[in-house]
């Protein structure tokens, strides 16, 4: 995970004293000033929900003007836009090692796919996508879908790049990233349901459980194939 994240930790305040500045801020003051309204954003979406923030209580939150906040997002509905954006953009799988067995590629992705979900922004944005608001029930997906190609293009390079280095060819990386991605959530989502905390010891076993699944397959593919190495 990235530190660029805004994060729903109300121990993260907007700066205390922002210096005041004639005309348009400089470029550095203006990124601290959008970190700050995301940040407040997100902490009173975590506190009062979508529909119970209302802007002035944004820009109260951040120490900064109605007008400076307008400026920058013309209604809620943009805000929320640029919060889902900030989330899923800060929440990137980081680099991962050069695998020398693709087991441990797929459980890399897999482990950081459950830790993203435990990240305290994207709770929020998972927890409204829940709520009854027409304005969340249309920008949900907008997360999931930005989440999900994000997560598909990376793991698919990786596989790409283990099956170069161990010999092992994979038919058709894209579907076995985006099944990694499918079983993953299927499993997070229910968990969510049943109202248990998705920790350590259950994403673990929800990991082997879905290599041993997706490693079975890539392997029928290669058996099934007699050009193909083992």
């Amino acid at each position: 995970m990235t530190e660029a994240l805004p994060s729903s930790d109300n121990s993260q305040q907007p700066s205390a004293e922002r210096p005041k500045l004639r005309g348009r801020p400089r470029k550095e003051h203006a990124g601290n000033i959008d970190a700050d309204i995301l940040r407040a954003a997100i902490a009173l979406f975590d506190e009062v929900g979508f529909d119970g923030t209302a802007m002035e209580a944004v820009a109260a939150r951040a120490g900064i003007s109605k007008r400076t906040l307008y400026m920058r997002y013309p209604d809620k509905k943009a805000l929320i836009k640029a919060v889902i954006t900030s989330i899923v953009g800060s929440a990137r799988n980081p680099d991962p090692p050069a695998f020398m067995d693709m087991r441990s590629c797929l459980m890399f992705h897999i482990e950081n796919f459950f830790m993203i979900c435990n990240d305290p922004g994207m709770r929020v944005l998972m927890a409204m996508g829940d709520k009854s608001s027409q304005v969340m029930r249309e920008l949900a997906p907008m997360g999931q879908e930005m989440t999900y190609e994000l997560g598909v293009r990376h793991i698919v390079q990786t596989i790409v790049d283990t099956e170069g280095r161990t010999g092992m060819r994979v038919d058709a990386p894209d579907f076995y990233a985006a099944s990694l991605l499918d079983l993953a959530m299927a499993h997070y989502q229910r968990l969510r349901a049943l109202g248990t905390t998705v920790g350590i010891a259950p994403a673990q076993v929800a990991s082997i459980r879905i290599v041993n699944l997706l490693l079975a397959g890539m392997q029928a593919d290669c058996a099934a194939d007699p050009n193909a190495s083992s």
